[in-house]
């Protein structure tokens, strides 16, 4: 039987406590939540370039008038705060 809305929070709420207080212990109970992942400076520089990347693509797409290109810069751009959830929530 699947968790309601508010027990699914509040399990959310006890696991990211555990991962914050002892993170060796999460890592081993497979938490899904990485505060590291999340509060690294290098992980929001590298979600900023991938984010730039896709609207410089736009850009260039649009000007060269390849369709393709721009495209795949939307998508890039677009995917970009799906990676960065997926990526702070995966599990290890």
């Amino acid at each position: 039987m699947p968790l309601s809305e508010r027990e699914q929070h509040a399990l959310d709420l006890l696991e990211r406590s555990l991962a914050e207080d002892d993170p060796e212990l999460a890592r081993r109970m497979g938490s899904r939540y990485s505060p590291a992942a999340a509060t690294s400076p290098l992980f929001g520089l590298t979600m900023l370039c991938v984010l730039a990347a896709g609207f410089a693509l736009v850009l260039l797409g649009s000007a060269s008038q390849l369709f393709w290109l721009a495209a795949l810069g939307a998508f890039i751009a677009g995917s970009t705060p799906f990676l960065a959830g997926f990526w702070i929530t995966r599990r290890r």
